[in-house]
């Protein structure tokens, strides 16, 4: 919300050194870190009740 709040449209919110702030999507997406759908960091988001898309 702060990020809308101050106008930063385009960022992402990301946490760096502990600190909560923003960095350009396109930077935020430079690199592609895929994750393996039927891996431990899935099931465990699955059960907690996040949601991934489709």
């Amino acid at each position: 919300m702060k990020l809308v709040a101050e106008g930063r449209w385009g960022e992402m919110a990301c946490l760096q050194d502990g600190h909560v702030d923003g960095v350009p999507i396109h930077q935020a997406i430079d690199t592609y870190r895929l994750v393996d759908p039927e891996g431990e960091l899935v099931a465990v988001a699955r059960a907690t009740g996040v949601e991934l898309g489709a």
